[in-house]
């Protein structure tokens, strides 16, 4: 299994991307992987009425929680939101497991990323020494926010509604 401490992380993220992409074709879509110099979506896709840009943000099983930068800009962490924009997180499970997927609106993501970040940011650390304003890390934790995570789980028809 690769890791992000073993180095290889884009090897994560990219099969992610490809998990998201056979899903889709599986289920009659027309989908392409976007280049790899886009820097807001990885795969662009229809069904042949609607067309959704989606965001693929993996993790691998070992572990809780998906990671984000903020951008330049630290009020944000999902640039150029549009209306058919969505986020599909995904679990990549130690084979022959299967990758778990959970698909949210992008602008739900970003708005809780920068609502968990807020409170974060105004509680007190170890020590009871303030957080940096200047940290960039955004997380969203499986065990921490595990409900939430979960009423997404395979909500695949959520791009087409």
């Amino acid at each position: 299994m690769a890791t992000v401490k073993g180095g290889k992380h884009l090897l994560v993220g990219n099969s992610a991307e490809y998990f998201v992409m056979a899903e889709l074709l599986r289920d009659s879509k027309i989908a392409g992987l976007l280049p790899r110099n886009d820097t807001d979506h990885d795969i662009i896709a229809s069904d042949g009425k609607k067309e959704v840009k989606i965001r693929v943000k993996s993790k691998s099983s070992e572990f809780d929680g998906w990671q984000w930068q903020a951008k330049k800009h630290p009020e944000y962490c999902l640039a150029n939101i549009c209306h058919n924009d969505f986020t599909i997180l995904v679990n990549i499970t130690k084979a022959p497991s299967n990758p778990e997927f959970f698909i949210f609106k992008s602008q739900f993501i970003e708005d809780f990323l920068q609502k968990n970040h807020r409170t974060w940011e105004s509680s007190l650390g170890r020590g009871g020494i303030s957080h940096s304003k200047d940290n960039k890390k955004r997380v969203l934790g499986y065990s921490k926010y595990k409900e939430i995570v979960e009423s997404a789980r395979d909500k695949w028809g959520i791009l087409w509604d």
